[in-house]
């Protein structure tokens, strides 16, 4: 990964993924999986961090815990959306009661993820929302569009990208 030169004026690096999540250990495995799979990563343990991190570079997808020590992963994927129009959100968490699909889709949260994550398939979602064209990723909130696994979907079922339901395989965490 390069290094970052946060004292170029208008300079901002671009990396694959941040993972924004408290929970060091996991934010540690997340990190070292999407790693492992070719991606540059960088970490934010709290919603400060991921907004000074924003300041400075720009990430082609978030993964965003829903429950973060300072703020709510919705609140935080509103304010990012703002400096990362781009970005692709997956919000993780192990309950995220009272989150509706329509308002993670209007926030263009791209995915669900129950904790605790499957590498396997974490790993496989965000390589498959890199190499989606921009268009058809962020197509509004049209539900073909929006890919959910875990949450809001029974038995583990999910939404590929035609609207098409699948089972997806579920791995142990590590």
């Amino acid at each position: 990964m390069r290094a970052m030169n946060y004292s170029a004026p208008f300079a901002r690096y671009l990396c694959d993924v941040v993972v924004i999540e408290d929970f060091k250990d996991l934010a540690d495995v997340l990190a070292e999986s999407l790693r492992e799979s070719g991606l540059s990563v960088q970490v934010a343990l709290d919603g400060g961090s991921a907004l000074e991190i924003a300041r400075h570079s720009t990430a082609r997808v978030a993964l965003v815990d829903y429950m973060l020590p300072d703020v709510t992963g919705i609140d935080l994927v509103a304010r990012l959306r703002k400096q990362w129009p781009n970005t692709e959100f997956i919000l993780l968490s192990g309950n995220i009661g009272g989150v509706s699909a329509d308002l993670a889709q209007s926030l263009g949260i791209r995915m669900f993820l129950n904790k605790p994550v499957p590498m396997r398939a974490l790993c496989k979602a965000v390589h498959q929302l890199l190499r989606m064209p921009r268009s058809a990723a962020s197509a509004g909130t049209d539900q073909r569009n929006w890919l959910s696994l875990g949450i809001g979907s029974p038995r583990h079922h999910a939404l590929d990208p035609t609207g098409n339901v699948v089972q997806m395989p579920l791995a142990p965490f590590r």
